[in-house]
Order: C-alpha cells, then sequence, then structure tokens
C-alpha cells in the first residue's frame, strides 16, 4: 500500500483565510468531504472506499481507487508544521 505524500502545494494547512474546515462527526472527519479533498488535492480518480484505520492523536485512513490503495494520515490541527509532515511523511 503506498502512502499519499504531501509536498507544500498539496498540503493544507490550519488557516482561517484560506477556505471551510472540512466538518466533523463525532470528532471525526465525515466521508465525503474528506475524500472530495483527497480526489482534489492528489488527483486521484474518484476514490471510492475508505477505512479508518487507527484513530487516537492523528486520523489513519485506507483510501482504495479502482487501481490503487493508499494510506492516508489527517493530523490535529497545528499538531505539526508543513515541514515536519513532509519529513515524516519521506520517512
Amino acid at each position: 500500500m503506498a502512502a499519499l505524500k504531501p509536498n507544500n502545494s498539496n498540503l493544507p494547512m490550519a488557516d482561517p483565510s484560506a477556505g471551510p474546515v472540512l466538518p466533523a462527526a463525532y470528532s471525526v472527519l465525515a466521508v465525503e468531504p474528506l475524500l472530495s479533498e483527497v480526489e482534489r488535492l492528489y488527483g486521484l480518480e474518484g476514490p471510492s472506499t475508505r477505512q479508518l484505520l487507527r484513530s487516537w492523536a492523528n486520523d489513519v485512513y485506507e483510501v482504495a481507487t479502482t487501481t490503487e490503495r493508499y494510506v492516508l494520515k489527517v493530523y490535529r490541527d497545528r499538531w505539526r508544521s508543513a515541514d515536519e509532515v513532509i519529513w515524516e511523511a519521506d520517512l
């Protein structure tokens, strides 16, 4: 399974001027808006399935298309800087 690796051009950071925040349901992100953002930010063709793999300090999801499977990690607001997230993804 491949990781969805962020870069500075597609890494949304907490910024009030950046637009709406994804809605949450019971402190876990709502699935449809999350998949829409994944498709927009990473250019995936219709991510179709998803599964919450783990939810502790950060949420980890499996996202699958018809041809690939990915791991997506969603951080808490202001938990890491963009450079720290990119560094961790490169490990």
